[in-house]
């Protein structure tokens, strides 16, 4: 299924969250997506029962951490 989209590289120049029209909808910070919405660097969305937090790369090293959990 799909729930949503995170569109990267758009002409407002930030990524862009959309509801894809799930039963449930979409969320940001608690807040229903009802349209394209900005996404920053540590927003948390969340889609039915699963939560994520966006993580946005800004460049300098190219380096990546690996997260043990």
């Amino acid at each position: 299924r799909r729930h949503a989209q995170i569109r990267i590289g758009t002409g407002a120049g930030r990524p862009m969250l959309t509801d894809l029209g799930s039963t449930n909808g979409t969320f940001v910070h608690g807040e229903r997506v009802t349209g394209p919405t900005p996404l920053a660097d540590g927003d948390v969305i969340k889609v039915g029962s699963v939560s994520v937090k966006f993580r946005e790369w800004r460049g300098g090293s190219s380096r990546t951490r690996r997260i043990r959990g």
